[in-house]
C-alpha cells in the first residue's frame, strides 16, 4: 500500500472531492440535456435511428436546422455533402467518394453514427459489407 505524507493525503482528498464534485455537476446538467432533447419530435425522430444517441441527435439537428427547407431526403443527402461524387467520360460513369460539400461536422457525426451502426448491429453490417464490395469492384475495372 501506498503511503503518503500528511500533506499530500490532504491535496489527494481535496483533488478527489473536486473529481466528485465534478462528477455529480455533469451527471445534473447531463440530465437536463436529455429532458430538454425529448421535449424535441425531430431529436426523439432521430434517436429511433441505429447508432445515433442523445449528442449525435442534437448536433445532427441543430446542423440541419429546418428539415422542412428540404423537399426531399435527397436534397439533403446532396446539402450535407454525403452525395457520391459523379465522374463521366462519354457513356462510362463513376461514381466516387462523398462529395464533402456542405457542413463537415455533419459529415462527421453522420459517419460516427454509421461506425457505431455497422460495428453493433448485424443488418448494418451486411449492408456496409455489400457497399464496400460494389464500391471495391467499381474501382477494380478502373484500374486494369
Amino acid at each position: 500500500m501506498l503511503e503518503l505524507g500528511s500533506l499530500d493525503g490532504l491535496m489527494l482528498r481535496n483533488h478527489l472531492e473536486q473529481i466528485g464534485s465534478l462528477n455529480g455537476q455533469t451527471r445534473i446538467v447531463d440530465e437536463e440535456i436529455r429532458r430538454r432533447a425529448s421535449l424535441d419530435e425531430d431529436v426523439r425522430l432521430l434517436l429511433s435511428l441505429t447508432g445515433v444517441d442523445v449528442y449525435t441527435a442534437l448536433l445532427i439537428r441543430s446542423e440541419i436546422g429546418d428539415i422542412s427547407r428540404f423537399p426531399d431526403y435527397k436534397r439533403l443527402i446532396s446539402w450535407a455533402g454525403l452525395s457520391p461524387s459523379l465522374h463521366q467520360s462519354g457513356s462510362v460513369e463513376f461514381r466516387g467518394g462523398v462529395t464533402k460539400q456542405g457542413s463537415k461536422m455533419l459529415r462527421w457525426i453522420i459517419m460516427e453514427a454509421a461506425r457505431v451502426a455497422e460495428r453493433y448491429y448485424e443488418r448494418m453490417r451486411a449492408f456496409y459489407e455489400r457497399v464496400k464490395r460494389r464500391a471495391r469492384s467499381q474501382k477494380n475495372i478502373f484500374h486494369e
